[in-house]
């Protein structure tokens, strides 16, 4: 899977910038998930509400960036998640929810795996990087996952319309996050979301 960047633009003095990632879908084309996670300064919070954040999309024939646009805050209710993905393996990671009108939108990173994600083994159908609920009523999304050329490291993303239990089971903190490979299909790494 090739990555290709984007950035996201702070107009400042200083003309911050903090990279984000795109990546190709299984047919080859430029995916249009993207993720990025960034620690601002209150500076930059007030240019963020005065909408000077902007995002570029850079491909080779528009190098100063073919897509762009300004980040404008929004007026819907946002409420924020976190995973963590450490637990008593080697990997790191970490996960970030943001539910707006019942839609939950993830990204996250990792590292330290030391065998292949599953879903890079050959006949294997099962999703790498999911969030599921348990229950009777138990479901499963995949998160799509942009894989680091050492393979023991990436970022992930996905966004999904939750149903009621699943709101409630994201409320509950028993919405969890889980990473398999190869030497570990039941979890490398697991956690649940809880409310920030």
């Amino acid at each position: 899977m090739r990555r290709f960047r984007g950035s996201v633009w702070v107009i400042t003095e200083t003309d911050d910038a903090y990279s984000t990632r795109a990546t190709r879908d299984e047919f080859g084309e430029i995916s249009s998930r993207y993720a990025g996670s960034f620690t601002v300064t209150e500076s930059q919070i007030i240019t963020l509400y005065n909408e000077e954040f902007y995002q570029d999309v850079h491909t080779e024939e528009f190098e100063d960036g073919e897509v762009r646009d300004q980040l404008t805050p929004t007026d819907q209710d946002v409420q924020l998640f976190d995973a963590d993905l450490t637990g008593g393996t080697t990997v790191l990671g970490h996960a970030t929810g943001s539910l707006t009108d019942g839609e939950l939108t993830v990204g996250g990173d990792f590292s330290g795996l030391r065998s292949r994600l599953e879903n890079q083994m050959e006949n294997v159908l099962a999703p790498a990087i999911t969030i599921y609920t348990n229950g009777d009523n138990s479901s499963t999304y995949e998160l799509i996952a942009d894989i680091e050329d050492d393979e023991g490291s990436g970022q992930f993303a996905g966004s999904y319309e939750l149903t009621d239990e699943e709101l409630e089971a994201l409320r509950s903190g028993e919405l969890t996050v889980e990473i398999s490979t190869e030497d570990h299909p039941d979890g490398a790494a697991t956690d649940e979301f809880v409310p920030r």
